[in-house]
């Protein structure tokens, strides 16, 4: 049993997670003036749970303090419509976890496992290091973006299944046993496959791989393959917030599977439009976690920076992986106030855009602010999207939400 802290100016909200934290057999001690963790921990807390939302108190800046005071102390971020900003300044800060308000109790457990855990000891203790210079300083933002823009910083290299796939797909006259025999080169792939051909979805249950590839067809088997190599490409930036990477990850996925869903009413190749607005953000998945090791105390200001690099930045790294140029274009242009391109190129576009406020309207929280770009009411009149389609199309994102996250991992 430990011995939890929760600091959190809703009463209701903090009387909650109390209840959840003593169900599960640990001590919880809510407390209304942050003044008093300290005394508290020095009785012997192990850990304390901070909205970062409090309106009487910068949490950030108490974390830094308490951690310095304090360095065994685990923190846990607890954050209702948090941004990516936020997730990066808690990193910055020193905190241990991540929550969303509000959290299920599997979520709640997950969390204090993660951070109680004695590889979590070591990775705070690493932390430390960094912080007091023990370990070699992190890049500034101006190196990084003097390398991003130099072309000098270490990029990722995408999974050789999906490169192979690719060009395997490009052989008109390519054999299903073509494939069957690439995907049974990585196990993980070909269970992610198999477990796709087999789900609800797709009615009667499937026996082998080669079965699943006829099912789904090769445009879905390329779909799933670039996922889960996207998937293992990026990691958490630390440990202890994989919950809270993975969620950014799962959106990912969930846009592209309305995007896939959209197509299918346009007239627009499906598959096509769900890699497109799957890879549209790579880059900027890349950035967090390069902004997670950066030596810089104005980390708002400097994600600000970074952010009007990523668009350009996801398409070379689409381009270094040698995918479509349309994808790179996506990527390059969806944050653009006005579209400009081909037809296929527009189409993509506001297919995707679209797709982002089905996202949002769906869930909030895991977009932190509305979609830029042209707006919905100008993306549904260029793809002549019918009266009370959107309206559909949002009612079914419950539908395909279990799905896409199955998709995701």
């Amino acid at each position: 049993m430990a011995c939890i802290l929760i600091i959190d100016d809703d009463e209701a909200s903090a009387a909650n997670l109390a209840e959840m934290l003593r169900e599960l057999d640990h001590e919880a001690v809510p407390l209304r003036d942050p003044g008093g963790a300290q005394n508290a921990l020095d009785t012997g807390a192990q850990a304390l749970v901070i909205d970062i939302a409090d309106g009487d108190l910068d949490a950030f800046a108490f974390v830094r303090k308490l951690k310095g005071l304090t360095p065994d102390i685990r923190v846990c971020a607890y954050a209702s419509r948090a941004t990516k900003n936020d997730l990066v300044a808690a990193i910055r800060a020193g905190f241990d976890d991540w929550l969303d308000k509000p959290a299920t109790s599997e979520e709640v457990r997950g969390a204090l496992a993660r951070m109680l855990s004695p590889d979590a000891a070591d990775s705070s203790a690493d932390a430390a290091a960094t912080e007091t210079g023990e370990e070699e300083k992190g890049s500034s933002v101006d190196d990084i973006i003097q390398m991003l823009r130099s072309g000098t910083i270490d990029l990722p290299q995408m999974p050789s299944v999906a490169r192979e796939l690719r060009s395997l797909l490009g052989d008109a006259e390519v054999s299903p046993e073509a494939i069957v025999s690439l995907l049974e080169q990585d196990p993980s792939v070909a269970a992610r496959v198999l477990s796709y051909g087999n789900s609800a979805a797709h009615g009667a249950s499937v026996n082998s791989l080669r079965q699943a590839v006829f099912r789904l067809g090769t445009g879905s088997v390329r779909s799933l393959v670039e996922t889960a190599a996207l998937a293992a490409t990026f990691t958490a930036p630390t440990r202890a917030l994989e919950a809270r990477f993975r969620s950014m990850w799962q959106s990912c996925v969930l846009s592209a599977s309305a995007s896939r869903l959209l197509a299918k009413e346009v007239g627009v190749d499906p598959e096509e439009a769900y890699l497109a607005a799957l890879f549209r953000d790579v880059g900027e998945l890349f950035l967090l976690g390069v902004m997670a090791k950066v030596d810089a105390d104005a980390v708002d200001e400097s994600m600000a920076q970074l952010a009007s690099l990523h668009p350009k930045f996801s398409a070379s790294l689409l381009a270094r992986w040698g995918l479509h140029a349309e994808f790179q274009a996506v990527a390059r242009l969806h944050h653009a106030a006005a579209y400009e391109g081909g037809t296929r190129r527009l189409e993509l576009l506001n297919v995707v855009h679209i797709a982002e406020h089905l996202l949002h309207d769906h869930a909030p929280a895991l977009c932190g602010h509305p979609p830029d770009g042209p707006g919905l009411e100008a993306a549904t009149s260029a793809l002549k999207l019918q009266e009370g389609t959107y309206e559909r199309l949002l009612d079914a994102m419950t539908d395909i939400e279990a799905d896409a996250l199955a998709i995701a991992g």
